[in-house]
C-alpha cells in the first residue's frame, strides 16, 4: 500500500490564574551549572568588632528530580535502539508523555525474546497492547514462560494473522505454540501479506492456505508480482471470490501497472453487488482514489464519479467512519469530496452531489471538514430544488460560528453571525484541579518553561491539548496557558473544545494581544 505520513495537530486554550495562585518560577540555572553552598570562603567570614553578628546560612538551591525524568524522556526520544527495559520502565512509570506511540514501537522492535524478564514484558503489553506482529510474538513468548498457555496461544495466533514477521519469527507461532494456528488463520495471514505487498513471505505462505481459497490467493500473488501467466491464474478464480476487495484491488493495480489505466478505471467503476471487506481499508481506498483522480484528470467524469462514490461497502453496515483511524478517514473524505465535486460541477447532478458532500462531512472528526461538507450539501440541495434539506444542512454547518463555512451557512439562512467570545469557565472541582496540576505532563510543561527549553515544552503543550476531552480538561488547560504565557496553547484548547463539543469554551481559542499606542488602530492586522 502507499505509505502515508500524517501530521496531526490539536489544541488547547486558557485563562490566566489570579496573582494569588500564580506559581513562582524556579531558578533558571541547570543543575550542572550550580555552585555548591555556601560559596568558598563564606565560612571564614569574621564579625566586625563594632557590630558582632551571626552569619545566617544561605539556603541551598532546590533541585527538582523531575529534571532527571525529563532528561530520560529526551534520551529515549532520540534513538530507537535503547534496550527494551529502558523504554518499558519509562513508559510504565510515565504513561501519556509525548512520543509514546513511537517509543512503544521501538520497544517492540528491540525486544529479542519475551522469555527474558517475562513478568516485565507481560506487564508492558498488558498496559500497552502490541502494535506489531513482532510485539504479539514477544507477548506470546512471555505468557508461555509464565505458564499462561491459553493466552499465549491466542497472542501467537494474532501475530500470525497480522501478516509480516521477522524471518526468525516466521516459524515460531506454528512450532512454539502447538494447536494455536488453524486453516482460517493461514488464510488471514495470506490476505494480510498480500495487502502489505510482502510477496516473498506470501510465496512461502501459499502452500498453507485452504484449498478453497488457493486459486484466489495465487491470482493475487501473480498480479502483485506481475507474473507473465497472471491471466491464467485470473481465469481460475471462482465467481464467488471475484467480489473480494483484495482481488479487485490487486487486479486493478495489475492492469494499471501494465499500461491499461482506462481498463483499470472501468473495472473499478463497475457497480459491486456485495464486497468482501478489505483487511486493509486504507490501502483499498488508496487504490480507488488513485484511479478516480486519474479519471477526473482525463475528464472521464462519469468513471471518476462511479469509482469515488463506492466508499461505504468497505465497512460493515452502521460503521461510524469518523471513529476510524486517520488514514482511513482521510482517504474516505477525499473520495467523497471528489465524487461530490464531480457530480455538482461536471455531471449536473446536484442531488447526488448533496449525498456525497454529506458523506464527506460524516466521515470526519474535525469541525472544519464537517462544516464544509454540510455547507456544500446545503448548496447542492438548493440547486436540486430541495429547500428543506438545504436548510437542514445549513443548520448543521452553522453550529460552528467561528469557522468560515459555519458563517457562510448562517448567511444563507439569513441569520446574523454570532459573536464568538471567551466566556467565564465553569467552576472546576478542587479535587479535579489538584489532580490536573499534579499530572506529570503538566508539571513537566511548567518546568521546561522555567528551564528555557521551549522546543521541548511545545511537545508537552500539544500533548495536553490532545488529551483534553472534558470541559474541565479544557478549562484547566486554559488556566495553564495563562500561567506559562503560552497563548498558542489557548488556540489549541479552543480547537479541541470545538472538536469535543464544548461550545462555550471555543472562544478561549481566540486570545487577544495588547494593542496600545500605534497598534490600537490596527487590531485586525495584529491578530490576522
Amino acid at each position: 500500500m502507499f505509505s502515508k505520513l500524517v501530521l496531526i495537530g490539536a489544541g488547547v486554550s486558557g485563562a490566566a490564574l489570579t496573582a494569588q495562585t500564580m506559581v513562582q518560577p524556579l531558578p533558571q540555572s541547570h543543575p550542572a551549572q550550580r555552585q555548591s553552598w555556601p560559596p568558598r570562603g563564606l565560612d571564614q567570614v569574621v564579625p566586625t568588632k563594632t557590630a558582632p553578628q551571626t552569619v545566617q546560612p544561605t539556603p541551598q538551591a532546590t533541585y527538582d528530580p523531575l529534571v532527571a525524568t525529563i532528561d530520560t524522556w529526551k534520551r529515549l526520544q532520540q534513538s530507537d535502539s535503547w534496550p527494551f527495559f529502558d523504554y518499558a520502565n519509562f513508559l510504565l512509570a510515565h504513561p501519556g508523555w509525548p512520543g509514546e506511540s513511537g517509543r512503544r514501537l521501538a520497544a517492540e522492535a528491540v525486544l529479542d525474546s519475551g522469555a527474558t524478564s517475562p513478568a516485565l514484558v507481560a506487564r508492558f503489553f498488558e498496559r500497552f497492547p502490541p502494535t506489531s506482529g513482532a510485539g504479539r510474538a514477544r507477548y506470546a513468548e512471555a505468557l508461555m514462560a509464565l505458564g499462561r498457555t491459553g493466552e499465549a496461544q491466542e497472542q501467537a495466533r494474532l501475530a500470525w494473522r497480522r501478516g509480516p514477521l521477522r524471518p526468525t519469527d516466521e516459524a515460531k507461532p506454528i512450532t512454539g505454540f502447538p494447536g494455536a494456528i488453524g486453516p482460517a488463520d493461514h488464510d488471514a495471514r495470506m490476505d494480510a501479506l498480500l495487502w502489505e505487498g510482502a510477496t516473498s513471505a506470501a510465496q512461502r505462505q501459499l502452500a498453507l492456505v485452504s484449498p478453497g481459497r488457493r486459486a484466489l490467493y495465487a491470482a493475487r500473488l501473480a498480479f502483485r508480482t506481475r507474473a507473465v501467466d497472471a491471466s491464467s491464474y485470473d481465469a481460475a478464480v471462482q465467481p464467488a471470490d471475484r467480489d473480494d476487495a483484495g482481488y479487485i484491488a490487486d487486479r486493478a493495480q495489475w492492469l494499471r501497472n501494465g499500461g491499461s489505466s482506462p481498463a483499470a478505471r472501468s473495472y473499478l467503476a463497475q457497480p459491486r453487488r456485495t464486497l468482501t471487506p478489505p483487511a486493509d481499508v486504507e490501502a483499498w481506498y488508496e487504490v480507488l482514489l488513485a484511479n478516480a483522480r486519474g479519471a477526473a484528470a482525463d475528464r472521464q467524469y462519469q468513471v471518476a464519479y462511479d469509482i469515488a462514490r463506492q466508499i461505504d461497502d468497505a465497512y460493515p453496515s452502521g460503521t461510524d467512519v469518523s471513529t476510524r483511524p486517520y488514514g482511513e478517514r482521510d482517504d474516505y473524505t477525499s473520495l467523497a469530496w471528489l465524487a461530490g465535486q464531480t457530480a455538482r460541477r461536471n455531471l449536473s447532478r446536484p442531488r447526488d452531489a448533496a449525498y456525497m458532500y454529506a458523506r464527506y462531512a460524516g466521515g470526519s472528526r474535525t469541525p472544519q471538514t464537517q462544516s464544509k461538507g454540510f455547507y456544500w450539501a446545503g448548496r447542492a440541495s438548493e440547486a436540486a430544488g430541495d429547500g428543506a434539506a438545504a436548510q437542514n444542512y445549513y443548520a448543521q454547518a452553522a453550529q460552528w460560528p467561528d469557522l468560515y463555512y459555519g458563517q457562510l451557512a448562517s448567511e444563507r439562512m439569513g441569520r446574523a453571525i454570532p459573536r464568538v467570545a471567551a466566556g467565564a469557565p465553569a467552576p472546576v472541582d478542587p479535587a479535579v484541579r489538584d489532580a490536573f496540576f499534579r499530572r506529570g505532563v503538566v508539571r513537566a510543561t511548567r518546568l521546561l518553561g522555567q528551564l528555557g527549553r521551549t522546543a521541548d515544552q511545545s511537545l508537552f503543550v500539544r500533548q495536553i491539548a490532545n488529551d483534553a476531552k472534558s470541559a474541565s480538561d479544557h478549562a484547566l488547560a486554559a488556566e495553564l496557558a495563562g500561567q506559562i504565557n503560552r497563548p498558542d496553547l489557548r488556540v489549541m484548547v479552543g480547537r479541541s473544545a470545538s472538536l469535543n463539543g464544548h461550545v462555550a469554551l471555543v472562544g478561549t481559542g481566540y486570545p487577544t494581544l495588547p494593542t496600545n499606542g500605534a497598534a490600537a488602530a490596527n487590531f485586525t492586522m495584529v491578530h490576522a
